[in-house]
């Protein structure tokens, strides 16, 4: 997936007013548990609890699944796009950053004052289970050097139980290039078919979820900038799916 990039191109970054918003809407199923809590294996078996919403609902935390798209994107871009681009301010300051710090924000260093911090072009909610159970299992550590059990000694890990069903909120504000979001929506997709881990213990096998649905809503307050009535909504099964779907229309 490769998206040529003019050099001389200037990314327009203007949050004042907004021009247009795409909400995506994405139904999960776990595949594996997905771990969320337990004793800490290399500690004295304290207790972590699993996070949980007003509703005492298990989630996994918007930070946690940010971090994922977040470093997945970065990871991807360097073959996909050209880098840094020029990026301007409504004050008319210029810089040069990377599509994954427009994406997802950045704070500024205080040792390099060319470069603001400023906010994402990406809000992600918590995933949230609805009668969803959690469950722990009890393990032991092993040295990987000698094969032999760990001093720890054993440790609990709880983990949402596989079928249990959730659902994200991803919404991007002013972000009109197409071409990025699509590595964006390919990304999503690559989560969905468990491809992607979520959550702690992935190299265990857990984390792994399968995309159930995906509802896509556009939404602008000026037309002219995509030529789509407000809002429109296309749903499918896929990320890619109904971006496609949506940039044909």
């Amino acid at each position: 997936m490769t998206t040529e990039q003019k050099k001389d191109s200037v990314f327009q970054m203007d949050y004042s007013e907004i021009t247009c918003r795409i909400v995506l809407t994405i139904n999960f199923e776990l595949e594996s548990g997905v771990h969320v809590g337990g004793t800490d294996p290399d500690g004295e078996g304290v207790l972590r609890a699993h996070l949980v919403d007003g509703r005492l609902r298990p989630i996994i935390k918007d930070s946690s699944i940010k971090g994922v798209l977040r470093s997945e994107f970065a990871r991807l871009e360097e073959t996909a796009f050209e880098n840094p681009i020029r990026v301007q301010l409504p004050d008319n300051k210029t810089f040069d950053a990377r599509w994954s710090d427009i994406l997802f924000g950045m704070a500024s260093d205080s040792d390099d004052v060319d470069i603001p911090s400023f906010r994402s072009a990406i809000n992600v909610s918590d995933i949230i289970f609805n009668e969803a159970s959690t469950d722990f299992k009890t393990r032991v550590s092993i040295n990987r050097k000698t094969r032999a059990v760990g001093k720890s000694g054993p440790f609990t890990e709880e983990f949402i139980t596989p079928n249990s069903c959730g659902t994200m909120r991803i919404v991007i504000t002013n972000f009109h290039e197409y071409n990025i979001l699509k590595l964006l929506f390919f990304i999503l997709d690559e989560i969905g078919s468990g491809r992607i881990a979520l959550g702690g213990r992935s190299t265990s096998g857990l984390g792994r979820v399968r995309m159930k649905s995906v509802l896509l809503e556009m939404y602008n307050t000026v037309p002219q900038i995509i030529g789509l009535s407000e809002p429109f909504r296309v749903k499918g099964v896929s990320a890619l799916e109904v971006l496609s779907k949506a940039l044909q229309k």
